[in-house]
């Protein structure tokens, strides 16, 4: 009977998807940083971050609407991360051998 363990099917995945992992953070780190070396950009942040806190502190009902939208989100990424996590390896090897 083939197994797919005893053929190394399993550690050829992971060693591909390893390497897609290692790639794929190269390849974004170096896409941010090259686009916030563009004045345009780092401008535009700059300008938006601005007018976020100005937003923020215009009044305390803006103050107290962002706040809580700010938390919500928090919480919302610390509570999905560990599902999202179990999730990602698996559909990580599909794309690979897609």
């Amino acid at each position: 009977m083939f197994s797919y363990e005893a053929s190394g099917f399993t550690d050829n995945c992971e060693k591909m998807y390893r390497q897609h992992l290692h790639d794929k953070h190269v390849e974004d780190e170096w896409f941010v940083s090259r686009m916030c070396e563009l004045p345009v950009v780092n401008s535009a942040v700059e300008q938006l971050t601005a007018l976020y806190s100005g937003v923020k502190q215009h009044n305390r009902l803006f103050r107290f609407t962002l706040d809580t939208a700010e938390g919500g989100m928090r919480t919302v990424f610390q509570t999905a991360q560990p599902v999202l996590s179990k999730f990602d390896k698996p559909s990580k090897i599909v794309d690979i051998l897609a």
